[in-house]
């Protein structure tokens, strides 16, 4: 399984804007994504940060996930209301569920 923890700061006042986008993108994922386990959106100590947590089973899911419209649309939207660029890690799996 394929693991990305990935960071997205808002631009000052615009934590709700962006917030809004990451759930229309996970509703958008859950719906369309066989090969994604989970797709999560979560706010961060931090109040201005919001932070995915993304499994896929591997690099076909990834790929597929990345060519989907929705996920070009809305991250096209998502970049308005982000103060730089996203923090993404990677990682691979170990543990079972």
């Amino acid at each position: 399984m394929k693991v990305f923890v990935t960071t997205l700061r808002a631009k000052p006042n615009k934590i709700d804007e962006l917030r809004a986008i990451c759930v229309q993108l996970a509703t958008e994922v859950r719906a369309n994504e066989a090969g994604c386990a989970q797709y999560t959106i979560c706010a961060s100590d931090d109040p201005d940060t919001v932070v995915f947590v993304e499994r896929f089973s591997d690099d076909a899911a990834i790929e597929a996930h990345r060519k989907a419209d929705y996920f070009r649309t809305l991250g096209r939207k998502m970049g308005e209301f982000m103060d730089g660029a996203p923090v993404i890690q990677r990682f691979t799996q170990i543990s079972q569920e």
